[in-house]
């Protein structure tokens, strides 16, 4: 308990710390490094276009950023929000055992501390956004959300419900929310018994689980939860799962399919948004808009709708040209590897 809690004065004391000077900010953490970059900027980008006031705090774990990249950050925010970045490195969770903490990112860690941040500072709710999001309406829609006695809120897992529809087993015995947008309630949460809790059930779970720190917030807070609308956290590669631009093909005179009974099943637990009611829009996954494959990524205009806002709107042709460059390094890949098999092919026929 004393690491962590040593740990913990070490990052606020290191915090590059801006003064707010709205009376009561909007709160949002994010974590990023020099990879994270644009794509972190372009959900801050969307956050500001689509918030009226200048009431905006930005909390950007740095998880090794340079200064280039932070000037970026802080050209984006400019006059209509106040930033700071807090230093946030392997060392910082150390407590958790090296074993565990050299196997997942360091964002799963970050968000474990940021009530205890939070409270140090006499913030007693935040905003958890991960980097590949872009919010298309008024963040105050989820910063407004009453609280009350619970400790967190955040959209229900759909993958847990689908391991569950397909496999016929669930790991958790509780609701498991997803880690990528997510209201903290930090005066009930922000306190070192807390943390030392999320430890200990990081320690229990971190070898049989896929995604740790969903499992790990979601178990330690369950019956104290608030099940938001999909709407405040829509995963973009459930468009094609759901049908989300044809829900009738998943309706009750669908075949009666494993998939098509699987769908039914949780679409009525976990109801569908309508596009026009979408806060934010997260594009989970292997597949990113600014990656090889965001050709077939749903909703990538979007995601270039708010990138033109930020300063590597300027890099577009680049991007495009990276992304040309990363297809024909996979082509000749393909192509070295069906002349190997070929060869070997010719080879065991002689």
């Amino acid at each position: 308990m004393s690491m962590l809690r040593t740990n913990i004065f070490s990052v606020l004391i290191l915090s590059c710390i801006c003064c707010v000077s709205a009376a009561n900010p909007i709160h949002i953490f994010m974590g990023a490094d020099d990879n994270y970059t644009m794509p972190t900027s372009v959900a801050m980008s969307s956050t500001l276009a689509n918030h009226p006031g200048n009431d905006i705090m930005f909390h950007i774990y740095d998880f090794g950023m340079s200064h280039k990249s932070k000037d970026i950050l802080t050209s984006v925010c400019s006059k209509k929000a106040e930033l700071e970045f807090i230093p946030f490195s392997y060392e910082t969770v150390k407590g958790l055992g090296m074993n565990i903490c050299n196997a997942w990112p360091l964002g799963v860690f970050a968000k474990y501390w940021i009530p205890i941040y939070s409270q140090e500072r006499g913030i007693d709710k935040a905003i958890w956004l991960d980097g590949d999001t872009v919010v298309n309406g008024d963040i105050k829609r989820l910063w407004d959300i009453e609280l009350g006695d619970n400790y967190i809120a955040g959209v229900k897992e759909v993958a847990v419900e689908l391991s569950k529809a397909f496999c016929g087993t669930l790991q958790s015995g509780f609701c498991v929310l997803n880690a990528g947008v997510l209201l903290f309630n930090c005066k009930k949460m922000g306190d070192y018994e807390m943390l030392e809790k999320l430890r200990q059930k990081t320690l229990e779970l971190s070898d049989k689980v896929i995604a740790v720190e969903q499992e790990v917030l979601s178990s330690v807070t369950a019956n104290h939860q608030i099940i938001l609308p999909m709407e405040f956290n829509f995963q973009t590669l459930l468009q094609g799962v759901y049908g989300l631009t044809d829900a009738a093909s998943y309706s009750d005179d669908s075949s009666q399919s494993l998939a098509a009974a699987a769908f039914r099943s949780i679409r009525k637990r976990v109801p569908l948004p309508s596009i026009e009611d979408v806060l934010v829009y997260h594009y989970a996954g292997k597949g990113k808009p600014w990656t090889l494959m965001g050709g077939f990524v749903p909703f990538t205009d979007l995601w270039y709708k708010y990138l033109r806002r930020t300063p590597f709107w300027g890099f577009k042709e680049s991007l495009k040209e990276e992304v040309a460059a990363q297809s024909s390094r996979l082509f000749d890949r393909a192509v070295r590897a069906v002349g190997f098999i070929g060869k070997a092919l010719v080879f065991k026929i002689q």
